[in-house]
């Protein structure tokens, strides 16, 4: 039950982009390439003759076969060779393609820069998902300096293409006002494009300005629809953020055994401030039956996950012996950890167990 001030913090989670949201936002991954094309028996073999014979296309088909193992033994050097076989005929997927390699580090040394170097080739040649690649790697500074302005033309002539991460990262870019006027009306338009292609975390922003009355009226009941949107394509900010609306009643009547559910399939995607909000409701009883147990496992997913208030959390729970064997040192541990990051009940609770704030 966070406030929207606190929200839009849970946004800054891509070191060097100032308000992408996971990330994640965007799969998993920040690299973009084509679908691989499946490759059997007579397919597999007019390929292999096709590159013998320098043909890029069939070239560039091959290394996917080679770098997945799709009907071929995976080979991250054959693949590689056939890349660069086609790239040598200026094959701008088989140029974003190396730019992978190098980015993850596949049958090379990883290395942001070649990667930085191959996708700007690629990009030049009007390739969308090197264009977006490359985007991603001058808005975070990898391999490259931070340049949001060329990070933001490259997004847009990958958005104008139909690339939905691409009209993703540029709204980000236009909410922020980095590289680009601060504009959230574009923003939001850009946020609608992507989501319209169901790119889940796009639904989570937009309910975020429906939220925080970013350049629209505030209106909560049109972000909790925005937010179950998301939350149904399985994004787990929108979970959390839409389970923070039920426990408030806020938008929608307030429902606590609903705002649990979501916040326990947030929590089990990894969402740290969800794992602390489940630990809570068992700690509480709150649209769940009491269990001192769940709590204290929850409070330690949000704790290993980072978050200072499942780690307060669970130190109290350590430090009275409820839900886990009482444990002073542990809770200490835990207490200091908390206190480092900013925990103002750490610093509290740790003071009468150590005589110390928690601080240096």
């Amino acid at each position: 039950m966070r406030t929207p001030t606190f929200l839009a913090l849970l946004a800054l989670v891509v070191a060097g982009a100032p308000y992408v949201s996971a990330n994640d936002v965007l799969a998993e991954e920040n690299d973009q390439r084509e679908t691989v094309t499946k490759g059997r028996g007579p397919e597999l073999e007019a390929l292999r003759v096709g590159a013998e014979k320098g043909d890029a296309e069939s070239a560039y088909q091959l290394a996917l076969l080679y770098e997945t193992g799709d009907g071929v033994a995976q080979d991250y050097g054959e693949a590689l060779r056939l890349l660069h076989l086609a790239a040598d005929q200026d094959h701008g997927s088989a140029l974003n393609e190396i730019g992978r390699f190098y980015y993850r580090g596949w049958g090379v040394a990883q290395s942001y820069g070649d990667a930085a170097d191959w996708y700007a080739k690629a990009a030049d040649l009007g390739n969308v998902f090197a264009q977006y690649n490359y985007a991603t790697l001058l808005e975070q500074g990898l391999g490259v300096p931070q340049d949001y302005a060329e990070a933001a033309r490259l997004y847009r002539l990958a958005a104008d293409q139909g690339d939905p991460d691409a009209q993703y990262r540029l709204a980000g870019l236009y909410h922020a006002g980095n590289g680009v006027a601060a504009d959230d009306a574009e923003a939001l338009s850009l946020y609608e494009k992507a989501a319209g292609q169901g790119l889940a975390p796009a639904d989570c922003e937009i309910g975020r300005i429906y939220e925080n009355g970013w350049d629209v009226p505030v209106n909560l009941a049109e972000a909790a629809e925005w937010y179950r949107k998301g939350a149904d394509r399985g994004a787990p900010l929108c979970q959390l953020s839409l389970g923070d609306l039920y426990a408030d009643g806020k938008g929608v009547d307030a429902d606590p055994a609903e705002a649990f559910r979501l916040y326990k399939l947030a929590a089990d995607q990894g969402e740290q401030f969800a794992a602390f909000e489940v630990g809570h409701a068992y700690e509480d009883g709150r649209g769940v039956d009491r269990d001192m147990v769940e709590a204290a496992a929850y409070y330690r997913k949000s704790s290993d996950l980072g978050d200072r208030r499942g780690q307060a959390a669970l130190a109290a729970l350590y430090a009275r012996g409820e839900g886990v064997a009482k444990d002073l040192d542990e809770a200490v541990r835990l207490y200091r950890l908390a206190a480092e990051a900013g925990s103002y009940v750490a610093q509290s609770d740790i003071h009468p167990m150590t005589g110390s704030s928690g601080q240096d």
